[in-house]
């Protein structure tokens, strides 16, 4: 088996126009492993509609995603076979030709342990809204980390993972709300390079539908935790693996923007999650800004405005 689509599924909404995207696939050698995640909806009698071999249903006996995403996400692809994974979701979608320009790529660069699709944003009712930029076939780690630091459209549904390798890692990062998982994992997993289709051919989905859209105070304090988190993640780890490497002016250029990039998203993030924390709350919101050790202290002040 070359390929395994692993879907763990939880909504109905969009969940038969994703599996028939894969299905679909003019590349044959994959499986698709759908996983219920103790779903309310009934999913089995939309997996039932099909009488395709390549799909295997399996069913949580309770909720997993609910309290942990990562925890399900890396349950889930234990089931797979494929000697690549792709981490399917179950309102997004796929070109045609997704596989089979995924599988070009790796026999262009079969050292790569990860391979990306470039993406089309699209709202709920699939018009695409935003396509992103045509990048190189091939990128070494730090121009890599570059180019993700500069902003990609990120989702995880997109990218294709040596099994081997993935498990090896120990899976997908688990963070908290899952928020930075699929940043981490791919930059990790991005040091033997990557390589990226030519063609967009991942529909990205954007919808109030996604976990990512709940901002209720005691999740907000856990993103929050994440945001640190991720920034500690990367300037003691990223960077100093960009600094082994050979130095020239162009390695320079990319750590120190990279570095500035990361930086200035993360502050973005700060002050997104503290617009929304609840302003009876006041004393508990200056703690959380006070104890930010990246932060200097103008910066703090404007996320103290934020907050107001």
């Amino acid at each position: 088996m070359r390929y395994s689509f692993v879907l763990p599924a939880y909504k109905i909404d969009y969940l038969k126009d994703a599996i028939d995207s894969i299905l679909a696939q003019s590349y044959q050698d994959f499986e698709l492993v759908i996983v219920d995640d103790a779903s309310p909806n009934n999913l089995e009698s939309v997996v039932n509609q099909y009488d395709d071999k390549r799909i295997l249903f399996y069913k949580n006996e309770v909720n997993i995603g609910g309290g942990n995403l990562v925890l399900n996400w890396n349950k889930c692809i234990k089931y797979a076979k494929g000697d690549y994974v792709i981490l399917a979701s179950d309102d997004d979608l796929y070109s045609p030709f997704f596989l089979q320009q995924v599988d070009n790529r790796i026999k262009e660069y079969p050292d790569v342990d990860i391979v990306r699709a470039r993406v089309n944003r699209i709202d709920p009712n699939g018009t695409i809204t935003d396509i992103e930029q045509v990048y190189k076939p091939y990128m070494p780690f730090s121009e890599f980390v570059f180019y993700w630091s500069k902003g990609i459209i990120n989702c995880i549904a997109n990218y294709v993972f040596k099994r081997t390798a993935l498990l090896k890692a120990g899976g997908f990062v688990d963070m908290p709300c899952a928020w930075f998982s699929d940043d981490i994992t791919v930059v990790n997993m991005s040091s033997n390079g990557i390589a990226i289709t030519e063609d967009a051919l991942f529909y990205f989905r954007t919808s109030d539908k996604s976990v990512s859209w709940n901002f209720d105070k005691e999740t907000i304090k856990k993103k929050w935790s994440a945001n640190g988190m991720f920034y500690k993640w990367f300037t003691d780890s990223i960077i100093p693996r960009m600094k082994e490497l050979p130095q020239n002016d162009i390695q320079i250029l990319y750590q120190n923007n990279a570095i500035f990039n990361v930086r200035n998203r993360v502050k973005m993030m700060y002050s997104q999650l503290v617009s929304r924390y609840p302003h009876s709350h006041f004393i508990e919101a200056m703690k959380m800004i006070t104890s930010i050790p990246m932060l200097y202290k103008k910066e703090k002040i404007h996320l103290f405005i934020d907050f107001l």
